[in-house]
Formats: C-alpha cells, sequence, structure tokens
C-alpha cells in the first residue's frame, strides 16, 4: 500500500479516495469488534474507534482509562491472560462485505496511474 500511494503522489493522484475506502471498511470492522468485544461494563467497546490515514485504517482500542484493551485482545501470559482476539475475528468475518469495496477503491486509484492497463498492471 505505501508503495501505491507513492506512485499515486508521484503521478499527481489524489489518494483520498483509499481514506474513503479504508475508513468505510473499518468502520464495517468497528461494528462486528463492538458486537464481538467481551463484556462486563462495555467500556472496552466504547473505547474502539476508527483510525485512519493515507495509507492504513485500522481500529484502535483502549486509551487512557482502558489500559487492558491490549492485553485483553494479544493476552498477557506473564499476568495469566489469554488472549481474544475479538477485533482480528471481526475482521476476518466481516472480509466479504469490506474487501470489494476496498479493492474496487484500490483498483480505480492504479487504474488513474500512467502506464497501468485497467487489471492495475503494466500495460
Amino acid at each position: 500500500m505505501d508503495k501505491l500511494v507513492k506512485e499515486m503522489n508521484a503521478a499527481g493522484l489524489d489518494v483520498r479516495d483509499l481514506s474513503k475506502a479504508g475508513r468505510a471498511a473499518a468502520k464495517i470492522v468497528l461494528a462486528e469488534g463492538r458486537a464481538r468485544a467481551p463484556r462486563r461494563s462495555g467500556t472496552l467497546a466504547r473505547s474502539m474507534r476508527v483510525r485512519v490515514s493515507r495509507t492504513k485504517a485500522g481500529i484502535l482500542g483502549g486509551n487512557n482509562a482502558v489500559l487492558y484493551a491490549g492485553p485483553i485482545h494479544w493476552g498477557w501470559p506473564d499476568r495469566h491472560i489469554r488472549e481474544n482476539q475479538f477485533l482480528s475475528r471481526a475482521a476476518v468475518t466481516t472480509q466479504t462485505k469490506w474487501l470489494p469495496e476496498y479493492v474496487k477503491a484500490v483498483d480505480k486509484a492504479t487504474a488513474q496511474v500512467k502506464g497501468a492497463n485497467a487489471n492495475g498492471g503494466p500495460s
């Protein structure tokens, strides 16, 4: 993705379409991730949010009041906390919803790069 963005910038193309597609994809994953988040009070689920840059989109969980988001998701063996990769599973189970739109945005962007054919490869 970083290479694509560099090539698009070099070609004078706008990468905002990829940001929009990334945000849309991340919102789908976020909704599923919130539904799958372990619940005691619901604070962990409410702390999750979409984070988008020019080259990436993702979900952040936790904040200064919810420092346990990472250990809950990835585990912490030294503290006997088993992983619960609810966000990773959310991304995988919703992939059929967000991936086609994201691929369409990437294909559209690469088709605009000089020398690319309709499939995004060299012509």
